[in-house]
């Protein structure tokens, strides 16, 4: 889905955003540390400075985790009701040693911690893409959260898809502007003055005895003031006194 946000970017940001993440090795490296974060919500709330050693203690610390639970859910009813202390002690401790908030992540613990230790394997690649993600402004992150979501439906090449994003915004900005334009009475009035020369034209050949001329649609056929306004979008104004003055002149010659 497209932020809407993306068309209110001038043409030299979106070149500079399709000039980004047309590097094929950037593009992939963020949507891998997107899909780690996707795949892992929790890991997030991990702390960022852990070790080799740090990730091999909590590993070891998650399988006890493991066990202790097993134990637990092993017990009676009323063994369950009150032998809960070793799962309990072992979930605050891995979430005051390795963690920066509890809360969800508390109860996944207590819940399947097998989650967390498969995903510590990803930890470390998490850590090393995480940087460079970080470095991406806002706007930058809306293009590619854009960008991902088009390579999906494109079968994943996401630079076939930054080369369409960046065609379909385009066209979107010159939907706008005419829209815009018309609302403005910008094209009604260029309508307005090829109707003004037409019948001109025709005031003309009557005096002449002669057949009206056809309407002329062609830019390239109407006269001077109208290709004005039609081809480089000027101030109607200027155009309807251009015709003002043009209609005095053929007055004059008749």
């Amino acid at each position: 889905k497209r932020s809407p946000e993306l068309l209110t970017l001038a043409y030299e940001q979106l070149k500079q955003l399709r000039r980004l993440f047309s590097n094929e090795a950037t593009a992939a490296d963020i949507r891998e540390f997107l899909a780690i974060e996707d795949r892992h919500g929790w890991m997030k709330a991990l702390r960022s400075d852990l070790g080799e050693l740090d990730l091999m203690n909590l590993e070891q610390k998650l399988s006890d985790l493991q066990e202790a639970i097993s134990v637990w859910k092993a017990k009676s009813f009323f063994g369950r009701l009150f032998g809960k202390g070793s799962v309990n002690s072992g979930v605050r401790a891995i979430l005051s040693e390795y963690f920066t908030s509890g809360g969800e992540n508390g109860k996944l613990l207590t819940e399947q911690p097998e989650k967390i230790l498969e995903g510590t394997r990803e930890y470390t690649t998490y850590q090393e893409l995480k940087p460079l993600y970080e470095r991406l402004t806002k706007q930058e992150r809306e293009y590619f959260g854009s960008l991902l979501a088009l390579s999906a439906d494109r079968g994943g090449d996401l630079i076939a898809a930054n080369d369409e994003l960046f065609r379909t915004i385009i066209f979107e900005h010159i939907e706008k502007f005419e829209a815009e334009s018309r609302t403005k009475g910008l094209f009604r009035d260029i309508d307005a003055f090829e109707r003004i020369i037409q019948s001109i034209g025709e005031a003309i050949a009557q005096k002449k005895g002669a057949h009206p001329p056809k309407a002329r649609t062609d830019p390239g056929e109407l006269n001077g003031a109208a290709q004005l306004v039609q081809a480089q979008g000027r101030d109607p104004k200027g155009a309807r006194e251009q015709a003002q003055m043009e209609r005095q002149q053929i007055h004059q010659k008749i």
